[in-house]
């Protein structure tokens, strides 16, 4: 009914920013791939450092529609970041406008908005960060 994928990084992995960027799907817009993960790419250095400090960033969270409002993406939100208090790191999220109160209710701060001009459209990321509670 949801999903979550998290990434634990220790910090100084020279490659560990550009590793995220998925592999460009056959026959999509390069430029469209590249100028919009490059751009993340770009807001993690700047957030995180370069090489990146050691943080654990969500990835990717999703709940099929018929199961939203229920507590499923909570869960997935806590058991994360539950880890990133163990392990004393910050937590890291890139998110579309609409994950942002979601984000907030669990201690994520958010960063500078990243507003991209592609293809004709506007899109906005925010990355969100939240530090360890120890």
């Amino acid at each position: 009914v949801g999903y979550a994928k998290w990434g634990f990084w220790e910090g100084g992995e020279e490659r560990m920013l550009e590793d995220r960027m998925p592999g460009r799907a056959e026959g999509s817009d390069g430029g469209l791939w590249d100028g919009f993960f490059g751009a993340l790419a770009g807001e993690r250095r700047r957030n995180l450092g370069d090489p990146p400090r050691a943080h654990v960033y969500l990835d990717m969270l999703c709940t099929m529609p018929e199961y939203r409002k229920l507590g499923v993406a909570r869960l997935l939100i806590e058991w994360g970041c539950e880890k990133a208090d163990a392990q004393g790191k910050v937590a890291y999220v890139d998110a579309s406008d609409a994950g942002k109160p979601v984000y907030m209710k669990f201690g994520f701060e958010q960063q500078k908005p990243l507003v991209l001009e592609l293809g004709g459209h506007s899109i906005t990321c925010t990355s969100f960060m939240r530090r360890a509670k120890k």
